[in-house]
């Protein structure tokens, strides 16, 4: 959670387990990596691309400690649980708003005690969620934990519904989902989800991204700038890709997706051409535009992206041409459907 940074507990958890022994810190995802870098930590933290199971399969390492900030300490325990039962390692889990530590696996035991001496935390036992997918009646079931109402429901990071009460389930057949108990289903998130293997999907529950960021950083893209211009739709988790690419701006097609992108590539000073149509969930708070930017309103700003990209970037990633040559050629596609234009 990018609270960790934000709040400023990263330092102070890094220098505590440092003098335990050789220690590799990391963080995953586009918002807490963006979070590492507002707290300028860069030296001190790795960022890692892929999955953190998959990550730590390729290292060998005694215990692994998950730090997370979060609402509650059920999330902690929940997502520390899961990593435990996925990599098979020692356990421990940090909760700095409620300021708790937990254990899973025996031989974590005592590190987990010390290191809540240390912090000063309340120390517990990791607790065992038990089973949480099952099959029945040629359906699939799969419990999400730690949620609470308001929350939204991310799977593989497209928004598919919102939470009404604690025990949400959802329930696919023949690898489509059918329903969410418990909760309000957004349907067109469930379409762009398309197929999945419910027992694998990442399943994430969240109010908002990232609360009100005091000291937002400005800079410099390590790639060199070219006349390279992206295409990003759905949440734009994997926004920090296109720096490595030196991409001058990004089309950027719905209305969190806009706000994500456009918060983020804005402390590099890169702009964005978003298509949005207001439906937002309000995933970012706050976030800013890089000057250069234009945004720009229309009936469906899925339809539109449609056309952008085919006609546009001609079904690639990418397109050349710059910034105000494809600001143009965007306004042209989208001319009949355009309700208004924001320029910054």
């Amino acid at each position: 959670m990018p609270g960790v940074f934000d709040e400023g507990w990263a330092n102070r958890i890094l220098s505590v387990i440092k003098k335990y022994g050789d220690s590799v810190a990391i963080v995953g995802g586009t918002i807490g990596a963006v979070a590492m870098m507002d707290a300028q930590l860069e030296r001190e933290v790795k960022i890692i691309r892929e999955k953190f199971s998959d990550w730590v399969k390729i290292n060998r390492f005694d215990i692994i400690v998950n730090v997370m900030h979060t609402s509650d300490v059920e999330r902690m325990m929940a997502d520390s649980w899961h990593l435990y039962k996925r990599i098979a390692l020692p356990m421990v889990g940090v909760e700095t708003n409620s300021r708790v530590i937990a254990f899973w696996g025996e031989r974590a035991r005592e590190f987990a005690c010390r290191l809540s001496e240390d912090l000063k935390f309340e120390f517990k036992e990791g607790k065992d969620f038990g089973i949480t997918f099952w099959k029945e009646d040629g359906k699939e079931f799969r419990r999400i934990l730690a949620v609470s109402p308001g929350d939204w429901i991310l799977i593989n990071n497209i928004v598919v519904g919102k939470a009404e009460t604690k025990d949400v389930v959802v329930v696919s057949e023949n690898g489509n989902i059918v329903d969410i108990k418990g909760a309000t289903i957004k349907r067109h998130g469930v379409e762009k989800l398309g197929r999945i293997e419910l027992s694998n999907v990442k399943i994430d529950t969240i109010k908002v991204l990232r609360y009100n960021v005091k000291n937002k950083r400005r800079i410099k893209p390590s790639a060199k700038i070219s006349k390279k211009v992206a295409y990003v739709e759905h949440a734009g988790y994997e926004v920090l890709k296109l720096l490595d690419e030196g991409v001058c701006a990004a089309v950027t097609v719905g209305d969190d997706t806009t706000a994500i992108v456009g918060d983020v590539l804005s402390r590099f000073g890169i702009p964005i051409i978003g298509i949005i149509d207001g439906d937002a969930e309000g995933l970012i708070q706050e976030g800013e535009i890089a000057q250069g930017s234009m945004i720009l309103k229309v009936k469906s700003d899925d339809d539109g992206g449609k056309r952008i990209f085919e006609q546009i970037f001609e079904f690639e990633p990418f397109c050349e041409g710059g910034l105000d040559s494809i600001k143009e050629r965007v306004r042209e596609v989208l001319k009949e459907d355009l309700i208004s234009i924001r320029i910054f």
